[in-house]
């Protein structure tokens, strides 16, 4: 989850998301309607999700053949987009420069 070195398949990328999005909305959800439960540990959760978040980035980048740098871009709004794209598009089949595809049987 830590690690930068490798390749993500797309289902791995957006299923992560998919959970970072459940526990940041989860946290919002609990601090604004203040059920009783304490959203601290929910806030906490997804603070500690940056780290395997910007890795997870990282290793989709490197499936696509792309540098894990290209990541430092994100704050520039073309280069979001681009990145977006980037994030949706097919992984490369073959082994690339990053190692074998996630879903291969070259391991």
């Amino acid at each position: 989850m830590f690690d930068y070195r490798g390749r993500s398949g797309r289902s791995e990328f957006w299923w992560f998301w998919l959970y970072c999005i459940v526990i940041i909305l989860l946290s919002f959800i609990f601090m604004i309607f203040d059920y009783g439960v304490p959203a601290i540990p929910f806030a906490i959760l997804a603070v500690l999700n940056c780290i395997p978040g910007l890795a997870v980035r990282v290793r989709r980048l490197h499936d696509i053949g792309k540098s894990g740098l290209w990541i430092l871009g994100w704050p520039v709004g073309i280069i979001r987009i681009y990145l977006l794209f980037c994030f949706a598009s097919q992984s490369e089949s073959w082994t690339n420069d990053y190692g074998p595809g996630p879903n291969s049987d070259l391991e």
